[in-house]
């Protein structure tokens, strides 16, 4: 079966996402950021495509795009090659840097929009990165929060969202942003989308926490993601919290976090359950 046709028409805006091959770091240094910002830059000034948030971490990224002319798979395919070759180049290695063809959802509603909007800029935050969103330097928040000048982001529409007058706009994006817990989606500016038969609805996206009808977004107990790491791996919880340097201890500590992440845990309630502190957790998802 071939892949699924990307729908794509000029205006449609796209959160795009991608991660290392195995989870792994795509970026090590502040080098690697901005490589792949100036690839980014360089493919806005040939297929003319609109970035209204980005976000960089180490082992992921997200972007919310707004299509033009030049199909997204082209100008997103041709940003991904050039940076697999510079790390592979870098690092003198070869193969899949990514973990898969790059993933995109486009929205059929205002909430989702506005959910996925936040949620990139906020994403240093939830990673355990920094404590403030605009401590991060790796995403388009300061540029939409203070006007600085930026290769990347195009503010004008996401501004516009929030005010007319340019000053007014970023002091209530920056508090939209920052306010926790999440703000009232719904009274937010309406922004029209494509009807659903022409969509795809955004869906399985966002993570629980910050949806608009909010749960607690957990579907496994830390017991329960425990008992089946020590089903695949043989290691049980009692061996997990020791301080044990073996490799398999270290991999089988790794999956329980990252497995504990994509329930909704927050580091400080991993860090809790296997006896670590919250930074040593932090690092676990990158190593």
């Amino acid at each position: 079966m071939g892949r699924p046709l990307r729908i794509d028409t000029p205006g449609t805006i796209h959160h795009v996402y991608n991660r290392g091959n195995n989870r792994h770091a795509i970026f090590s240094e502040p080098r690697d950021y901005e490589q792949f910002l100036k690839f980014v830059a360089e493919c806005k000034l040939r297929m003319k495509f609109e970035v209204h948030a980005y976000c960089l971490i180490p082992n992921h990224f997200h972007m919310l795009i707004r299509s033009a002319e030049t199909h997204i798979s082209k100008f997103m395919g041709r940003i991904l090659e050039q940076y697999a070759r510079y790390w592979n180049w870098k690092r003198q290695t070869s193969g899949r840097v990514f973990e898969s063809r790059f993933k995109s959802k486009i929205f059929s509603d205002n909430p989702s929009y506005f959910s996925v909007f936040r949620y990139v800029h906020r994403n240093p935050i939830k990673h355990g990165l920094v404590q403030r969103i605009e401590d991060w330097r790796w995403s388009g928040h300061n540029a939409l929060r203070l006007g600085i000048q930026d290769q990347i982001i195009d503010a004008k529409f996401p501004l516009s969202l929030f005010a007319n007058e340019t000053n007014t706009a970023r002091s209530r994006y920056e508090n939209f942003i920052s306010m926790d817990p999440n703000p009232i989606i719904e009274e937010l500016p309406k922004i029209e989308f494509l009807n659903e038969d022409d969509s795809i609805a955004e869906q399985n996206l966002l993570p629980r926490e910050i949806s608009v009808n909010p749960g607690t977004g957990i579907n496994k107990s830390l017991g329960e993601i425990a008992l089946e790491i020590e089903e695949t791996s043989g290691i049980s919880f009692q061996n997990l919290r020791r301080p044990m340097r073996r490799a398999s201890m270290k991999i089988a500590r790794r999956k329980f976090v990252l497995e504990a992440i994509d329930n909704n845990y927050l580091l400080t309630e991993i860090a809790e359950f296997l006896g670590r502190n919250r930074s040593s957790i932090s690092r676990m998802q990158y190593e």
